[in-house]
């Protein structure tokens, strides 16, 4: 009886159904990284295809606005950690390792 309180109401059900989609890219990504010892031109990627996610959350507007805001706090999160490789000469090696990063990202 007690309990009942802690029910969730068919609104938080439907905010965590939107979320759940979200949080499985991070569970996709965990596994793929798991499987191997990825190098840092693997993970590129991977960084970019987790902010394409965020930002299809973020414009989408069908979405609860606390997912939307979850999105977006990710997104700051990841750009940050993200921007932190811009000064790093392994992060510039790593993207020369990969020619196919070079024209989308340094013209």
């Amino acid at each position: 009886m007690r309990l009942r309180r802690f029910r969730l109401s068919k609104e938080e059900w439907e905010l965590l159904s939107q979320l759940q989609p979200l949080l499985d890219i991070f569970l996709h990504v965990t596994r793929k990284v798991s499987k191997t010892r990825p190098l840092l031109h693997d993970m590129i990627p991977l960084f970019d295809a987790i902010t394409h996610a965020f930002d299809d959350y973020i414009n989408n507007t069908s979405m609860f606005p606390a997912v939307q805001a979850a999105a977006r706090h990710g997104l700051t999160l990841l750009n940050k950690c993200y921007g932190l490789t811009d000064d790093s000469i392994m992060y510039c090696i790593a993207m020369c390792e990969w020619a196919g990063f070079l024209p989308y990202y340094f013209m």
